[in-house]
């Protein structure tokens, strides 16, 4: 992602993960695995588009469209989280006590229908409308501002970003409850793609940040999709609720120790103060 925009105009990002959104798009209209494909990738650009909205949130351009880009990615993200949710009832059938027909047959056909169904919920949510806005709102912004500002904005936002990661870090050392194990991840998240998308405007500690990051990311958010799929388990039908509960709670637990076990390094050696340059000129 770094390496493909490196280099480039702001607009230039922006359309580009303009065009991976509606690519697709199209793409939810095909099989079942390129569908299950483009949901992640879709889910992926609008999330990094609504990141980026710290550039253009004044623009009137892009408050007429906000509402509906949040609509758009919260109807991504249910099916999403649908697709998350069947492939972990399945690691649960596999350990037995559910004799057929299986909960992740129905969780499997109903997820398909979600799917084929989002192409025509996108549309009814104005998502080209959304994107248009959103190029207009970019547009506009390359015109009024040069690209030295738009590194020093950059850099703001990202040394912004870089004080709620360490206050969610310490918070969730200090306060490890569900909420603030969910607040580190988000949070984590949108240093990440912030950095990520904009990693030639930064200091280039921010891309190491970003790698040790990673990990913790990824057991946070396999902390999380146990604490979702936890509540979600008495709704399935034919389920041995007792038993799952019991074994969720075992791979919550294993992620949850393992977010623990990434989490001290990074407050004893590896998160250090990253130097933000002022703007110049």
């Amino acid at each position: 992602m770094a390496e493909e925009s490196e280099g480039k105009p702001l607009l230039e990002r922006y359309r580009a993960l303009d065009a991976q959104a509606r690519h697709a798009w199209a793409d939810l209209n095909r099989s079942p695995r390129v569908a299950a494909t483009a949901v992640y990738d879709l889910r992926l650009a609008l999330r990094i588009i609504r990141i980026l909205k710290h550039f253009i949130c004044k623009d009137p351009d892009f408050i007429a469209v906000e509402g509906a880009l949040d609509d758009c990615y919260r109807a991504i993200a249910l099916v999403r989280d649908g697709q998350v949710g069947l492939g972990l009832v399945r690691l649960l059938e596999k350990g037995g006590l559910c004799p057929p027909p299986f909960p992740s047959v129905a969780l499997k056909a109903r997820l398909w229908q979600d799917t084929r169904q989002l192409s025509a919920t996108l549309d009814q949510l104005g998502l080209v409308d959304v994107l248009q806005g959103l190029d207009r709102a970019f547009s506009s912004l390359q015109r009024r501002r040069s690209e030295e500002q738009m590194q020093h904005k950059a850099r703001k936002v990202a040394q912004r970003l870089d004080v709620m990661l360490l206050r969610g870090v310490r918070g969730a050392w200090l306060r490890p409850d569900e909420a603030d194990w969910h607040g580190l991840r988000l949070a984590i998240k949108r240093y990440r793609f912030w950095v990520l998308t904009l990693a030639d405007w930064l200091p280039a500690a921010c891309s190491e940040r970003v790698v040790v990051l990673k990990p913790l990311q990824v057991a946070l958010g396999d902390y999380h999709d146990w604490v979702v799929l936890e509540a979600r388990l008495p709704e399935l039908k034919g389920a041995p609720v007792a038993r799952w509960q019991s074994d969720a709670g075992r791979f919550k637990q294993v992620s949850l120790d393992l977010a623990r076990a990434q989490l001290e390094p990074l407050l004893l050696r590896k998160i250090e103060k990253i130097d933000y340059p002022g703007r110049g000129g």
